[in-house]
């Protein structure tokens, strides 16, 4: 799925033959509008959606960036998982009501939070594990045409720094990272149909 592993299967099976096949995008996003959201609120939207485990380490990073943000910035967090309580508890301590959490929700009622996003936010935890994984969040996230800041590092940094336009890339787990992020990056929505042609599931 990754090319993150690619060097150490080609240490071990250096006679084999590698082909690396992503987590494609499914046809739901790639037909769903995603242009002209409608925020009703004043502020800007950050949204982050997926699991809320150690995995994300999301405890490590919202309750700090949500303490350094600007007014005019609100979060949302949607789903569920492992760290879910302690994000929630950790968040509380910070006191700025400028986060909020949502259930996990349907495909169909999610990507109208993505439409309505600002920019869309993904974090991994800081584990050597995880520079070689290819989350597919990524490319669910690209396909929407969002801006994107992603603490990430690895072959997802490469990645996104080869395939995605208009995403930024922060040091995971550091909030004045990804709050240079969040004031660098263009809040516009770009068209990402070849991105959409090379990585839909079908292909």
């Amino acid at each position: 799925v990754s090319k993150g592993f690619k060097r150490y299967f080609n240490s071990k099976y250096p006679d084999k033959i590698y082909r690396y096949f992503t987590n494609g995008i499914d046809k739901e996003i790639l037909n769903y509008n995603f242009n002209d959201g409608n925020n009703n609120d004043s502020k800007n939207t950050l949204v982050c959606a997926g699991n809320i485990g150690q995995g994300q380490g999301l405890e490590l990073i919202i309750p700090d960036l949500s303490n350094k943000i600007t007014k005019d910035w609100k979060i949302i967090i949607i789903g569920d998982g492992g760290t879910s309580n302690l994000l929630k508890k950790e968040v509380s301590k910070i006191n700025r009501n400028n986060v909020s959490f949502l259930p996990p929700m349907p495909r169909k009622i999610l990507l109208e939070y993505y439409k309505n996003a600002a920019c869309l936010f993904l974090h991994l935890n800081n584990f050597p594990a995880f520079k070689k994984v290819l989350p597919s969040k990524i490319l669910e996230y690209g396909a929407t045409g969002k801006p994107i800041i992603a603490g990430v590092d690895g072959y997802a940094k490469e990645f996104i720094y080869n395939e995605l336009d208009n995403v930024l890339v922060f040091k995971p787990g550091d909030a004045e990272s990804a709050l240079d992020a969040l004031n660098s990056i263009s809040l516009v929505q770009l068209d990402r149909k070849r991105f959409c042609e090379k990585y839909k599931r079908e292909n």
